[in-house]
C-alpha cells in the first residue's frame, strides 16, 4: 500500500524557470494564435508566460509548459495544470507535428538560441518521443553546458523512465548552475525519495521550502515525505493546513486519507479518499487504497470493484492485480496465483513490493497445492536477492531462513507475522493443525491488531 503522490514539481507542475523564450519571440506566434480553434483534448505549447486564472489558485505558467485543454470559450481555453484555469489563446500553440517544423526552423534561423532548443525538446516529450527529446537535450547540453534548464529538463524525462541516478546527475549539476529554482531542489528530492534516500530527500525539500515556504506544491511534497517516513503526524500538520488554505485540493485529501488510514482511522480515511473523488481526483493509488480499507473490512465484493476501477484507470498498474490476488487467497480461489504473478511481472525491477508479490505468488501456489506453479518460482528465488525482508520471508517460506536473516528482523515486524499467518493457512490446508495453531498464534502475539490476517488468526485459533 502507498500514499497517492501527487504530482512531481516538472515542467508541467511549474517547475521551468520562465522566459524560455523570449518576448518578441512570443510576439511572432501571437496573431496565428488568435486565429486557432482549439478543441478539448488538444495540447498546447505557452509561447508568451501568462496567469491561469478561476482555477484552485492563480498559477504562473512559463514559456515553454505543455497544457491540456479541457475546455473552449472565444479566445479563451480551460486547462488541466496543478491546479487548473483559464488562459487567453494568445499565449500559446497548438502543439503537434507542426509545431516541432516551426521550431526547427527557427533553430536554423537562431541557432545560438538555447532556449529554442529546449522548447523543443518539451515539444518531442509531450508528443511521446521521450528518446528523441533527450537526444535534442544531449545535443544542446553540448552546445550551451551553462544552462542550468537544459539539465533541469533531461533529469524530468530522466526521472519519469525510472532512472534516478542520472535524473539526480542532472539536477544536481542544474542546481550548481543555478541554485535559485526550488523546483530543482523539490524533483532532486522525489528522486531520492524513490531510492530510499529519505534524509538526502528531506534535506532537498527544505532547500526548497527556504525559498518558497508557502506553496503548496512544495508543502505536498514536503507532507509526503513525513508519509514515507511514518512521521504521520507532522504529514497530517502539512496536509491539514494545506487543506485549511484551499478546500479544492484533491490531492491533499488524498494524502490526508492515507495518514488516517495507517493511523488506523478507517472512518476517517475513507472520507478523505471520497471526497478527494468528489473533487475529481483520478488517482490509480487513491483507489487502490479505498479498497484495500474495504478489503481489510472484509468487503471483498467492494473491494474487488475499486481494484477494477484501478485497472479501467490505468492497466499497468500492478496493484489492482495485487488486490485481487488478496481476495482471491481469502476466497480459496486459484486465480490468486495468477494474479499476484502478474503484479511480479508488471511491477518494474528494483523495486521491493515487487518482490513481495512474488513471496505472494508462492505462498498461493503452495496454499493451492500448485507444485509446478510453486517449482517455477522457486527456480526464479535468485531474482530477490538484495532485497532483505522479502528475501527473508521466501526464506522462511522454502525452509531456508538462516540465523543471519532473523537477525536482521525482529518478530516485531509486521510482514515477518503476515508470513507466519499465510504459512498457517498452508498447514491448514495439509491438515497440520498443530502446526498451523503455531503460526497463527505467532501472528496472534507478533502481529497489527489493524491486520486483517490479525483477526482471521484470532478466528482460525478459536475455531481450531
Amino acid at each position: 500500500m502507498m500514499g497517492c503522490r501527487g504530482s512531481d514539481c516538472d515542467v508541467k507542475g511549474g517547475g521551468m524557470v520562465g522566459g524560455m523564450l523570449s518576448w518578441a519571440r512570443s510576439m511572432m506566434w501571437s496573431k496565428s494564435a488568435k486565429e486557432v480553434s482549439y478543441r478539448v483534448g488538444d495540447q498546447v505549447l505557452v509561447v508568451k508566460q501568462g496567469i491561469l486564472t478561476g482555477g484552485k489558485y492563480p498559477e504562473v505558467v512559463p514559456v515553454g509548459r505543455m497544457l491540456d485543454v479541457v475546455n473552449v470559450s472565444g479566445r479563451w481555453i480551460e486547462c488541466d495544470s496543478y491546479y487548473g484555469g483559464w488562459i487567453r489563446c494568445v499565449h500559446v500553440i497548438r502543439a503537434d507535428w507542426s509545431t516541432i517544423d516551426v521550431l526547427k526552423r527557427m533553430i536554423n534561423e537562431q541557432p545560438a538560441n538555447s532556449e529554442l532548443r529546449s522548447s523543443l525538446a518539451i515539444a518531442l516529450y509531450s508528443l511521446g518521443e521521450q528518446q528523441s527529446a533527450i537526444n535534442e537535450i544531449d545535443g544542446a547540453i553540448e552546445q550551451f553546458p551553462e544552462s542550468s534548464d537544459l539539465y533541469y529538463f533531461r533529469g524530468y524525462v530522466y526521472g519519469l523512465r525510472k532512472d534516478h541516478q542520472k535524473a539526480i546527475a542532472d539536477y544536481s549539476e542544474a542546481i550548481r548552475l543555478g541554485p535559485e529554482n526550488p523546483f530543482v531542489f523539490c524533483n532532486r528530492s522525489l528522486a531520492w525519495t524513490d531510492l530510499g534516500e529519505l534524509g538526502k530527500a528531506d534535506d532537498d525539500i527544505e532547500a526548497a521550502l527556504s525559498m518558497i515556504p508557502n506553496d503548496p506544491r512544495l508543502l505536498g511534497a514536503r507532507g509526503y515525505l513525513f508519509l514515507l517516513q511514518e512521521k504521520y503526524d507532522l504529514a497530517l500538520k502539512v496536509f491539514n493546513r494545506l487543506i485549511r488554505k484551499n478546500q479544492k485540493l484533491d490531492d491533499a485529501y488524498c494524502h490526508r486519507g492515507y495518514v488516517w488510514q495507517m493511523k488506523g482511522n478507517v472512518k476517517k480515511a475513507m472520507k478523505d479518499y471520497n471526497q478527494a473523488i468528489r473533487l475529481g481526483a483520478q488517482n490509480s493509488e487513491l483507489y487502490f487504497n479505498r479498497g484495500h480499507l474495504l478489503f481489510l473490512q472484509g468487503e471483498f465484493e467492494k473491494a474487488m470493484h475499486e481494484f477494477d476501477l484501478v485497472n479501467d484507470l490505468d492497466d499497468k498498474y500492478p496493484w489492482c492485480f495485487y488486490g485481487r490476488g488478496l481476495i482471491y487467497l481469502f476466497q480459496r480461489d486459484r486465480r490468486a496465483i495468477v494474479e499476484f504473478r502478474r503484479t511480479f511481472e508488471i511491477e518494474g525491477n528494483g523495486n521491493e513490493w515487487r518482490y513481495y508479490a512474488f513471496v505472494m505468488a508462492v505462498i498461493a501456489s503452495r496454499l493451492f497445492g500448485d507444485h509446478e506453479a510453486e517449482g517455477e518460482l522457486v527456480d526464479q528465488a535468485g531474482l530477490v536477492q538484495g532485497f532483505e525482508w522479502p528475501r527473508a520471508v521466501l526464506d522462511f517460506l522454502l525452509g531456508r531462513l538462516t540465523q543471519e536473516a532473523i537477525l536482521r528482523h525482529e518478530k516485531s515486524d509486521y510482514r515477518w507475522a503476515q508470513a507466519n499467518a499465510w504459512l498457517g493457512y498452508v498447514e491448514l490446508n495439509n491438515g497440520d493443525l498443530k502446526t498451523a495453531r503455531s503460526y497463527f498464534e505467532t501472528m496472534r502475539d507478533e502481529g497489527d491488531r489493524r491486520d486483517l490476517l490479525y483477526q482471521v488468526a484470532v478466528e482460525e485459533l478459536a475455531r481450531l
